[in-house]
């Protein structure tokens, strides 16, 4: 764990939590909502919203009638999700599609 820098609008004193810890967050919150294990894609922190946002893929059996979403680059059998994570305690905001379609 680290302290938050003086210029944050919270307390300075308030310890925040590292990127390792904002993957297994988003990861339990994940399983918690899916019932299925994912992968990490990619993790980035927001500093506007100081929070961590963690984009875990999964890999779903495709629907044999979206196979031609294939031919347009659009690959069915793998779906994108995107945690936001409180930088503050850690604590699950939010899970999105990763085209932004709100899923919890």
């Amino acid at each position: 764990m680290r302290y938050a820098p003086a210029y944050f609008a919270f307390d300075p004193r308030t310890i925040v939590i590292e990127a390792e810890e904002a993957v297994a967050a988003a990861k339990t919150y994940f399983v918690e909502l899916f019932s299925e294990q994912a992968t990490l894609e990619e993790i980035w922190f927001d500093d506007q919203t100081h929070e961590w946002c963690v984009t875990l893929g999964v890999k779903r059996q495709p629907n044999p009638a979206s196979i031609g979403m294939l031919a347009l680059g659009h690959d069915p059998a793998h779906a994108y999700k995107v945690v936001g994570i409180r930088d503050t305690d850690g604590k699950p905001l939010s899970a999105k599609n990763r085209d932004g379609e709100l899923v919890a």
